[in-house]
């Protein structure tokens, strides 16, 4: 929607409803409507953020990062005045266990669409553990480790055991 006016068809600003999955689970909501830029955050009703996401779909054509803005000339009303497109959400990794996880962010509009907005596998190392013999303080710095070709993995069995997975975004959905 690409006019301000009752029918819009948005994503609230306050993040309510955008719900971050931990393992296929439910575990909060993103803080939403943050900018990067001078501006301030969260962005003052009469300001347009001016950093780099803004910056580069805000405009009919990409500005560099803190460019002034006095208006959105495009369909992203998410970058209309006092708002802004950047949403964090806070993990604690104590509270899960040292391997790998995932992580899963849905949006739902006004509405009542949802959608799933982006995942990655993440993995947990917390304190006093190094399951890959290598000292965490250094991990970030050290070269990638090379585990062997890919066709050496044809010469493995497939695995027998069930897998368990969740389609969809839609907490209402089985």
């Amino acid at each position: 929607n690409t006019s301000a006016d009752g029918t819009d068809i948005i994503i609230p600003v306050d993040g309510s409803t955008l719900v971050v999955f931990i393992d296929g689970v439910a575990t909060g909501n993103v803080s939403y409507n943050q900018c990067r830029g001078t501006v301030g955050n969260p962005v003052p009703g009469t300001a347009f953020c001016d950093d780099d996401i803004a910056n580069i779909f805000g405009n009919t054509t990409s500005q560099p990062t803190f460019t002034a803005r006095a208006a959105n000339p495009t369909r992203y009303r998410n970058l209309d005045a006092g708002r802004a497109a950047i949403g964090a959400y806070n993990l604690d990794t104590t509270t899960l266990a040292n391997g790998l996880h995932t992580i899963a962010w849905s949006a739902t509009d006004n509405a009542g669409r949802v959608e799933g907005i982006g995942s990655r596998f993440f993995t947990v190392l917390n304190a006093g553990a190094d399951p890959f013999g290598v000292n965490a303080a250094n991990l970030a710095d050290a070269p990638a480790l090379t585990r062997g070709d890919a066709s050496s993995l044809a010469a493995l069995a497939p695995s027998s055991g069930q897998v368990w997975g969740r389609t969809g975004f839609d907490l209402t959905a089985p």
